[in-house]
């Protein structure tokens, strides 16, 4: 029989980052949209703890430039005199000369203040073109205009949530510099490039030398631009400052398994596992004062093309493939702190679009049209949406329920495919295994595998395993619109069973375990493409579930302009969770009622009908694996 075997002692774990600490949004505009807010709502409610980025692209185009003399501008001549009026206004903010161009952030505001409120960490992509007034880097007067523009950005953030809560934050140099990404202004050479650079990191430490920055964000590895970067930080002179050696806190770039195609081909982690490598080797060899900088994959999807339809991407197969990269990666470079990985999908789209939820967009071109393009703020709310949530968000909320000292990592001596990561959590003593039976897209395993899992080094007391799984024999979501013959708009019933196949993941009821000779074995079934969260540990050594907090209601508008409320709350980190009971009392002397259906670990919950009336009040208690209840919640009323 196949084996897992791993000792659970302390003597024997290391620190353990998270798998997947990032995603990317896509264009900062599209957050303001209702039904990204959603999504957003439902990816802050996963279960665990630990850092929760969130990366933005063209923050800066929410901002709108102000003029507070326009004569000033009105009495130039022509497009480009005018232009360069607008620069000098910039800088003259710098000294607070009269005439001198200000800033509203009002549209960014409402974006980051949705992000935070929600527990995110914003990673800010330095990009966009307030005014269109910046053309060319390579000109000096736009470098000094562009880095009062970053330093009056980052002054606005930190007096507006504080410089403790912005030093966790990342601010990073312009998206893939090397493509044509640049909107309006002209695409730099390498030179040009150095001098953005410079003028991003000195505007950031005008107001903070806590502030961390870095880059290029390349689309590919190993390029002219990357390495000139990486050389200018090591040994280069700033244009700012005059001063030798730039600052770069991460070293970002972008590497996938396999490029953008239109019809399924095999991926291929290895080549891009050994592309890292070969990144790792080149800082080590060409800047080696850079050896220690932390590395950021920060678009480490398992294929290129957001919007090219791949249907793996529907089910569990698309969290196996990027679960299973993740732990090759973990196996053949032996560390687990250089770097850090983040996935560009956290967006609303189409079934098998590089996303984490299905969204249906109502009275557009139809009644009914599945698109993502098309809404943007303003025009949503009147048209409404309904979202379904896809394996991909599932999977990272089985990543995040790993515990933060890593026991064991591997594969199956005889069946590689079959990966597999042991933690234990720091505290609570609760161990976690995941085990990940990765497929490829064409070449598919036709049969899973029974896996005896051996775990050594335990005290003897009462342990209790719970799991959780994603499998393509478990009808996902996918699976429940495709057998109700894959309708163009579902109706209320089939959304509701969509909603409801999406967050079942719990594989059966808790059970206790028998320990002996100081060791437990279990069993764990897998088949190709699924990817199964084990969790063991004792009463004694968990402490209770923590009381959930900071309810809120967030109210949208589905097909018909009918109301949807969800209720959210802050996840509890407590590593033996097994659900929540969200309480609703009419507030009559009846008993509250429970509407959550067990089998949740989301902090959300969308409040039914039913119980969608003015002057209801809401509770929620958290449930571990013992069946112990923690004190209810503040009450909310609706």
């Amino acid at each position: 029989m196949k084996e897992i075997r791993f000792n659970a002692t302390d003597e024997a774990s290391t620190d353990l980052p998270a798998l997947y600490a990032s995603a990317g949004t896509g264009a900062a505009v599209h957050c303001a949209a209702p039904a990204m807010q959603e999504m957003l709502t439902h990816l802050a409610s996963l279960p665990g703890s630990g850092p929760r980025f969130l990366r933005l692209q063209w923050s800066l185009d929410l901002v709108r430039p102000v003029i507070d003399d326009v004569s000033r501008i009105r009495n130039l001549g022509n497009d480009e005199e005018r232009r360069r009026g607008l620069l000098a206004m910039t800088r003259a903010a710098s000294t607070e000369s009269a005439g001198a161009i200000r800033y509203v952030w009002d549209a960014l505001d409402t974006v980051l203040d949705a992000l935070v409120a929600r527990g995110f960490r914003p990673v800010l992509s330095l990009m966009g073109n307030p005014g269109g007034r910046f053309r060319d880097f390579s000109e000096s007067e736009e470098v000094l205009a562009w880095s009062e523009l970053i330093r009056q950005f980052a002054a606005h953030l930190v007096g507006r949530y504080g410089e403790q809560e912005v030093q966790e934050w990342l601010f990073e140099s312009w998206n893939e510099p090397e493509l044509s990404h640049w909107g309006l202004i002209r695409r730099p050479g390498i030179d040009a490039f150095l001098a953005y650079y410079d003028a991003c990191s000195h505007g950031l430490a005008q107001v903070s030398s806590r502030l961390r920055f870095g880059g290029p964000s390349t689309a590919m590895t190993k390029t002219p631009l990357f390495k000139a970067l990486l050389e200018h930080c090591a040994r280069g002179t700033s244009i700012m400052t005059g001063k030798s050696g730039v600052r770069i806190d991460f070293i970002s770039y972008h590497e996938k398994a396999m490029g953008e195609r239109s019809i399924d081909t095999d991926l291929n982690p290895d080549a891009m596992i050994d592309r890292e490598m070969q990144i790792q080797e080149w800082i080590r060899t060409h800047v080696p004062s850079l050896k220690n900088v932390p590395l950021f994959n920060n678009e480490s999807d398992p294929q290129a093309g957001p919007t090219t339809t791949h249907t793996w991407r529907a089910h569990s197969e698309y969290p196996a493939h990027y679960i299973g990269m993740e732990l090759a990666r973990r196996m053949r470079e032996k560390s687990d702190t250089a770097m850090m990985r983040g996935l560009q999908n956290a967006r609303v789209g189409r079934w098998g679009e590089r996303t984490m939820a299905t969204g249906w967009f109502y009275g557009y071109d139809s009644d009914f049209a599945e698109r993502w393009s098309s809404v943007t703020p303003g025009d949503e709310p009147e048209h409404g949406h309904d979202l379904v949530i896809k394996p991909a968000m599932t999977g990272l909320a089985l990543c995040r329920r790993l515990g933060s000292r890593k026991l064991g990592l591997g594969a199956i001596e005889d069946s590689p495919a079959i990966r597999w990561i042991a933690a234990r959590d720091a505290e609570s003593g609760m161990i976690s295994l995941l085990v990940c039976h990765w497929t490829n897209v064409r070449t598919r395993e036709k049969s899973g595998a029974r896996v005896n899992v051996v775990i050594e080094g335990l005290p003897k007391a009462r342990y209790r395993s719970v799991r959780y799984r994603l499998a393509p024999s478990t009808a996902s979501a996918y699976d429940i619109w495709n057998m109700a013959g894959a309708p163009v708009k579902p109706d209320a019933e089939l959304l509701e069973q969509m909603q409801a196949g999406a967050l079942s993941l719990r594989a059966g009821r808790p059970r206790d375990e028998d320990l002996k000779k100081g060791a437990l074995e279990l069993t764990v079934r897998t088949e190709p493409g699924s990817v199964e969260l084990l969790l063991i540990g004792t009463e004694e050594s968990c402490p209770p579930p923590a009381v959930p907090g900071k309810l809120r209601f967030e109210s949208y508008r589905g097909d018909g302009g009918v109301q949807r409320t969800l209720l959210a709350w802050t996840p509890v980190t407590s590593a033996s969770l097994l659900t929540y009971r969200v309480w609703a009392d009419e507030r009559t002397g009846s008993k509250p009622q429970n509407i959550a259906d067990g089998d949740t670990t989301a902090a959300l919950i969308r409040i039914p009908k039913a119980f969608q009336k003015t002057g209801m009040q809401f509770t929620v208690t958290a449930e571990d694996i013992w069946g112990r209840q923690s004190e209810p919640s503040d009450p909310i009323v609706l």
